[in-house]
C-alpha cells in the first residue's frame, strides 16, 4: 500500500470557479513584502541612492504571478507579454515594517493596476503569450571588436558613481563589450534579480552620469519554458548571454525580451556624509601680529600647534572661567581632527553664558570651582584661562598640574606683557599672536634637556635613509638621544617625512625634531640648540623668521563668492528654495559670434521654474528682456537659462521691445503669451464669440489667455483664489470683471449657465486644481486646456464629450518649427495692435531670488514675478558663488589620468567645458573600463589623447606638452600620479623612496620646467598631495616626503607669479 505515504502539497494557492457569487470581472490580489522574511530579504540588495527601492522587475514578477493565479497555473508555466507598463512612483521599503501591494487585473482586457498604500504605483497590460519566443529572437552579428572588456567590478563601480548601490542578488552583471551590445548576466533562478539585471544592462549605453529609474516599458516578453531551454543549453547554466540592440531599443536574454525601456533622470538626494574640511596651509611666525585673522582662526592656529606637539590623541583639558568662555570653539577644533578626542571641563564659580544644550552636545562639563581658593587636583594636557595678567600664584597652580609637554593658552589684554621669569614657573612661551586688542599666548611646560644628533635630508639620492634608520634603531635600543632632521633647501620634503615619522612613535617618546630653513642660511649646532629651546617638533625658518606651517580654516562663504561678469541661478539641494543662489557661469561662450549675445536685464520666474527646483535642474528661467550688443532692446523665450546674466540669441526666440514698454514690462510677456497662444490658437483653434472659463490662480499663462480671448470677442468667465487677484482682474481686464469670482459655487455656475443660454463653456483653461463641479458647465465637445500638472480625473463623469489639450511648456517647440514660427508671428502682430500688453508684475532684486521663487509658489496677488538681473542700467559686475570652468579651446594634461581618480577628474573637467585632454600613463590603456569611458567621451566630440611619454624625464614632459599644444593652447596641468610603497620606516628602502619620488616629484619638476614657455595661457597647475604630508600618516614616510616637496614647488611657483 502506497497511499499512506502520499501527502497533500498545500504550498500553492489556486483560484477555483465560484458559481455562487457574481464575478466582478477583475481579480484583486494582495501581496505583503517583509524584508525580515527569507523570501524577501534579498530585496535589501536593491539599494539606490541610499534607500531600498522595490525593483521594477519586482512589480513585473508580482503581476505575472497574479495573472498565472487567474489561469490556475504556476507562474513559470505561463508565458506572458506585458505592454505599456508605466511606473508612476517608487516604493521605499522599510527594514522594520512590511509593505502591502494590491494587484487588480481585468480578466477580459488584461489591464492591470498595482497599488501601494492606496496609491496607483504601476499600470499596464498583461496577456498570454501565444507566439513562439524563438522566432522573435533578433540575430546578433558578431564582430571582431566584440571582446568582453567590461567586467562586473568595472560595471558596478560605474553604477555606484551614478547612485546605484546594488548588493548581493542584484550584482547579476557578468561581462559586456564596451558598446553595451553584448554580454552575459547571471541566472540563479530568481526572476526579480534576473530581469532587474537586464534593466541594468541598458545603462551601459547611457553616456551621462545621471541616476535614472524606469518609468515606462513598451513591451516585455517572458517565456519561462523557452528560458529553461536556453539555460540548459548554456555551457554554464548560471550564466546567460544577453544582447542589446540599440536600433530596436530591445534587450534579449534567455526567454526575456524587453523593448523600448524609458529611464528618467532623478536627482540624487543630498549626501548625509560630513562636509569636507576646507583649509589653507600657511606659514605663521611664532611671534605674530595680525589683524587679518579672525578670533576663530587664531584659536585654530594655536590649538593646531598644541595638538601637533602634545604627543597624545586623547586630550584632557580644563578652562578657568573668568570673563569669556572658549570651550565650544576649542572642543569643536580638537574633535574635528581625525582620531583626536577631548575631555573638557569648565571650572567656574559663576554662571557660564553658554546654552546647556550646546554644552551637552559637545560633552563639556561645568564644575563649580574657585581657583583662588582651591588647587587643581588632576593632570591636564591643556589649560585655558583669560585675563590672568600673568598672576604668578595662578600660573604656579596651573603649571603644577600640567602633564609632561603640557600647554597653557592665555588670552590677555593688549596692555598685558609676559614677565621675563616664566621659567621660574617651569613655563616658556611657545608662540604669541597679537590680534585686534588681544594677545594670545601659548605657553609650554619646559622639557628636560636631551642629547641629539643631526641629519641633513637634502640628498636626493636618499643616502640618508639608512643613516636615519640606524639612528632610530639606536634610540629604540636605549641611546636616549633625539634626532634632528633638517634641510636648508627651500624645496625639500623633510616636513612631510617628519610628520609621518612622528606617527610611528608613541607620542611622548617621539625622538624626531624637524628643522626646515627656506632662506638657504647654514645653521650650526649652537643655532639648533637655541631653536629647540621650546622643544617643538616642527620648526620652519622663512626670511630669518621662525615659525611653523599651520592649517587654517577657509571662510567658505567669502572665499567662494566672486565678482564676475557671467552668472546664473542654481540650486544646491533638491526642492529647497533656500539653497537657490547665483553661481559663476562659464566665460567661454559656445558661440564665437559676439553679436549673438543678449545681456539680460530682467527674467521671469514661472511655475516651470518651481518644478525645475524639485528636479534639481542646473539652470532656470525661460523668459527674459535685455539688450543685444547692437543696442536693440529685446524680449525672448528660451528653453532654460534665462535666469542668468546673458543668453545666446541663437538659442532663443526673440521679439523687439516696443518703444512704449520698459524692459521690466517686456519680461512679463514671452512665456505667458507664447504658451497661451499655443494652447488657444494653435492647438485649440479658438474663434470669435466662444465661451471661455479661466481658472486664474496667479498663473501668468491664464491671464494671457484672458487677453487673447477678449480680443476675439469671447465671453470670458474667471475664477481666482484671492481677493487681491480679483482686484487685479477688475483693474486690468474690465470686460471680464463682471464675470469674475473667488468662489466657484452654485451661484457662479448658475450665472454661467444663464449667460451662455445653458450651452456651457467651450474652453476651460485650468490651473493646478480642477473642480469636481466643472462637468456641469461643459458644452458639447468642450476643450480643456492644461498648462501644468493637473488632475482631471473628475471630468470623467461629464455627460458631454470633451477634448484635453496639453500645453505644457516643456513639450512645446520654440525653435526651428513651423508651429513656433506661426506663434511668433501671431504674438508679433498682436503686440503691434495692442492686443498683447505687459502683465502686472512684482520685481525682486538680484540678491533675493529666493523670495522671488517663494512668491511664485504662493502668488496671492496674481502679479507676474520677475527678477532684476542687470536692470535698466545694465550693470556688468555680479556677486556669485565661485565655479571652476575650462576653456574648450585649450588643452589640459592629466598625469596619472587613467587611474580611478584621474578618470573622475577627467569626467568633471569635461562637464565643466574641457574639450582637449591628454591622459598620461606609461602603461597606456589596460582595462575595459578605461576603454568604455574613453569611448563615451569621444562620442561626445571630446578629443582625448593617451600619452605614454615618461614624465619622470624632462624630454618626456616636453613631448607631452608638445602633444597638448597640438590640440590647443596649454590651459592646465594636473599631476595625479602616485605610486604607493607603504611600510613603517624601519622596513623602508632607498628604492621605495626613489620610486615614489620619481612619480610624484620628478613629474612635477619636469612639467613645471616644460611648461614655463607656455605660462601665458596656463590657468591651472595642480598637484594632488595627501593628509600624510600635512598631518602625517603611519607607514607613509616616503609618500609624505614626496608630497611635501610638491607643496614647496607650488609655493615657489606662486612666488614667481605662476598659477599653482
Amino acid at each position: 500500500m502506497i497511499s499512506p505515504m502520499l501527502k497533500w502539497d498545500h504550498s500553492n494557492d489556486y483560484l477555483v470557479p465560484n458559481f455562487v457569487e457574481k464575478s466582478s470581472g477583475s481579480d484583486d490580489n494582495q501581496v505583503e513584502i517583509d524584508l525580515k522574511t527569507d523570501q524577501d530579504k534579498f530585496l535589501v540588495g536593491h539599494t539606490i541612492d541610499g534607500r531600498i527601492l522595490y525593483p521594477a522587475a519586482g512589480y513585473i514578477t508580482l503581476v505575472w504571478k497574479a495573472y498565472a493565479k487567474l489561469q490556475g497555473k504556476w507562474f513559470e508555466d505561463v508565458p506572458v507579454i506585458f505592454q505599456n507598463i508605466r511606473f508612476l512612483r517608487p516604493t521605499v521599503l522599510n527594514n522594520e515594517g512590511s509593505t502591502q501591494f494590491n494587484i487588480n487585473i481585468l480578466n477580459e482586457s488584461g489591464e492591470f493596476e498595482l497599488l501601494e498604500g492606496g496609491s496607483l504605483t504601476v499600470s499596464g497590460r498583461i496577456k498570454l503569450l501565444t507566439q513562439n519566443s524563438e522566432e522573435n529572437q533578433i540575430e546578433h552579428i558578431t564582430t571582431i571588436s566584440e571582446q568582453m572588456e567590461i567586467n562586473s567590478e568595472d560595471f558596478y563601480k560605474e553604477l555606484r558613481l551614478r547612485g546605484y548601490q546594488y548588493k548581493d542578488a542584484f550584482l547579476g552583471f557578468v561581462e559586456a563589450n564596451t558598446k553595451g551590445s553584448r554580454g552575459k548576466v547571471a541566472w540563479t533562478g530568481n526572476w526579480v534579480s534576473f530581469i532587474d539585471t537586464l534593466l541594468q544592462f541598458e545603462l551601459i549605453s547611457i553616456k551621462t552620469r545621471e541616476l535614472r529609474l524606469p518609468t515606462y516599458i513598451k513591451e516585455i516578453i517572458i517565456d519561462p519554458v523557452y528560458h529553461k531551454q536556453i539555460s540548459e543549453k548554456s555551457s554554464d547554466p548560471k550564466e546567460i548571454e544577453v544582447n542589446h540592440f540599440g536600433y530596436a531599443k530591445t534587450t534579449q536574454s534567455g526567454g526575456v525580451t524587453i523593448s523600448k525601456l524609458k529611464v528618467t533622470p532623478v536627482p540624487l538626494r543630498k549626501n548625509a556624509q560630513l562636509s569636507a574640511t576646507l583649509e589653507r596651509h600657511s606659514f605663521i611666525p611664532f611671534v605674530y601680529t595680525s589683524n587679518e585673522l579672525t578670533t576663530y582662526e587664531v584659536l585654530y592656529s594655536l590649538i593646531g600647534l598644541f595638538m601637533e606637539n602634545i604627543g597624545v590623541h586623547y586630550v584632557k583639558a580644563a578652562e578657568i572661567h573668568n570673563n569669556n568662555v572658549l570651550a565650544t570653539e576649542i572642543v569643536q577644533i580638537i574633535e574635528a581632527e581625525a582620531n583626536f578626542y577631548v575631555d573638557y571641563t569648565v571650572l567656574s564659580n559663576k554662571s557660564v553664558d553658554i546654552e546647556q544644550s550646546k554644552l551637552s552636545s559637545l560633552d563639556i562639563k561645568v564644575i563649580d570651582f574657585n581657583i583662588q581658593n582651591e588647587s587643581l587636583s588632576e593632570e591636564y594636557h591643556l589649560i585655558v584661562a583669560d585675563d590672568t595678567r600673568f598672576d604668578a600664584t595662578l600660573l604656579g597652580k596651573i603649571s603644577a598640574t600640567l602633564a609632561p609637554r603640557g600647554f597653557v593658552l592665555l588670552v590677555e589684554n593688549m596692555s598685558t606683557n609676559a614677565p621675563n621669569k616664566l621659567n621660574a614657573l617651569n613655563l616658556q612661551i611657545a608662540t604669541v599672536i597679537e590680534n585686534g586688542d588681544m594677545k594670545y599666548y601659548l605657553l609650554k611646560k619646559i622639557s628636560s634637556k636631551y642629547q641629539y644628533t643631526t641629519l641633513n635630508i637634502d640628498d636626493e639620492q636618499f643616502s640618508w635613509v639608512e643613516l636615519l634608520k640606524k639612528e632610530l634603531a639606536d634610540i629604540k635600543g636605549g641611546s636616549g638621544k633625539k634626532v634632528i632632521v633638517y634641510s636648508d633647501k627651500n624645496i625639500n620634503g623633510v616636513l612631510g617625512l617628519s610628520k609621518c615619522l612622528v606617527e610611528e612613535f608613541n607620542g611622548e617618546e617621539n625622538p624626531i625634531r624637524c628643522i626646515l630653513t627656506e632662506s638657504g642660511k647654514k645653521y650650526t649646532s649652537n643655532d639648533f640648540a637655541s631653536i629647540l629651546e621650546t622643544d617643538l617638533f616642527f620648526n620652519v625658518e622663512r626670511n630669518g623668521i621662525w615659525g611653523s606651517y599651520r592649517h587654517l580654516p577657509i571662510d567658505v562663504k567669502n572665499a567662494s563668492n566672486i565678482q564676475t561678469t557671467e552668472a546664473k541661478v542654481s540650486v544646491q539641494s533638491k526642492g529647497d528654495l533656500t539653497t537657490l543662489q547665483w553661481v559663476q557661469s562659464t566665460k567661454y561662450t559656445k558661440n564665437d559670434d559676439s553679436n549673438d549675445s543678449i545681456k539680460i536685464a530682467y527674467a521671469g520666474v514661472n511655475n516651470v521654474d518651481l518644478a525645475a527646483v524639485s528636479s534639481m535642474k542646473t539652470e532656470f528661467g525661460v523668459e527674459f528682456s535685455g539688450i543685444k550688443t547692437n543696442g536693440q532692446k529685446v524680449m525672448g523665450l528660451i528653453k532654460t537659462g534665462a535666469l542668468s546674466t546673458s543668453v545666446n540669441h541663437s538659442n532663443a526666440i526673440v521679439w523687439n521691445v516696443p518703444q512704449s514698454w520698459t524692459l521690466r514690462q517686456a519680461a512679463t510677456v514671452p512665456y505667458s503669451y507664447f504658451v497661451a497662444t499655443y494652447a488657444l490658437i494653435h492647438k485649440g483653434n479658438l474663434s470669435e464669440s466662444k465661451n471661455v472659463l479661466v481658472f486664474a490662480d496667479g498663473n501668468g499663462v491664464n491671464y494671457a489667455a484672458i487677453s487673447i480671448s477678449i480680443s476675439l470677442k469671447c465671453k470670458v468667465f474667471v475664477v481666482v483664489e484671492t481677493d487681491e487677484q480679483l482686484e487685479m482682474i477688475k483693474k486690468n481686464y474690465p470686460k471680464a470683471s463682471q464675470f469674475s469670482t473667488t468662489r466657484f459655487d452654485s451661484k457662479f455656475i448658475h450665472m454661467i449657465s444663464t449667460m451662455t443660454l445653458n450651452r456651457g463653456v467651450d474652453y476651460v483653461i485650468l490651473s493646478k486644481y480642477c473642480s469636481n463641479r466643472l462637468p456641469e458647465l461643459l458644452a458639447d465637445e468642450a476643450k480643456i486646456i492644461i498648462t501644468e500638472k493637473t488632475d482631471v480625473s473628475v471630468l470623467s463623469n461629464s455627460p458631454n464629450g470633451f477634448g484635453v489639450i496639453s500645453a505644457k511648456f516643456e513639450d512645446i517647440p520654440i525653435l526651428n518649427n513651423p508651429s513656433a514660427d506661426n506663434i511668433y508671428s501671431y504674438i508679433d502682430s498682436r503686440i503691434k495692435t495692442d492686443v498683447i500688453k505687459p502683465l502686472p508684475f512684482s520685481v525682486y532684486p538680484y540678491s533675493d531670488v529666493e523670495s522671488a521663487f517663494k512668491s511664485c509658489a504662493n502668488n496671492k496677488t496674481g502679479n507676474k514675478i520677475i527678477v532684476e538681473v542687470s536692470g535698466e542700467s545694465l550693470r556688468s559686475n555680479f556677486e556669485a558663488y565661485r565655479r571652476v570652468y575650462f576653456d574648450p579651446s585649450k588643452s589640459y594634461i592629466l598625469s596619472g589620468g587613467l587611474g580611478g581618480f584621474g578618470m573622475e577628474l577627467t569626467e568633471w573637467a569635461i562637464e565643466r567645458g574641457a574639450k582637449n585632454i591628454i591622459l598620461c600613463s606609461r602603461s597606456g590603456i589596460q582595462t575595459g573600463y578605461q576603454k568604455y569611458r574613453l569611448s563615451i567621451w569621444r562620442s561626445q566630440n571630446i578629443k582625448v589623447e593617451i600619452s605614454t611619454f615618461d614624465l619622470t624625464t624632462l624630454s618626456g614632459a616636453k613631448e607631452t606638452v608638445k602633444l597638448a599644444i597640438s590640440l590647443g593652447p596649454l590651459g592646465g596641468i594636473f599631476n595625479l600620479a602616485g605610486v604607493l610603497r607603504d611600510g613603517i620606516f624601519e622596513n623602508q628602502t632607498v628604492d621605495n623612496f626613489q620610486i615614489v619620488y620619481n612619480s610624484k616629484v620628478l613629474t612635477t619638476k619636469h612639467l613645471d620646467e616644460a611648461s614655463k614657455d607656455f605660462s601665458k595661457d596656463l590657468e591651472y597647475f595642480v598637484t594632488f598631495s595627501s593628509i600624510s604630508c600635512g598631518r602625517g600618516n603611519r607607514g607613509q614616510t616616503n609618500y609624505g616626503y614626496a608630497n611635501s616637496i610638491m607643496e614647496r614647488i607650488s609655493e615657489q611657483r606662486q612666488k614667481r607669479g605662476l598659477p599653482a
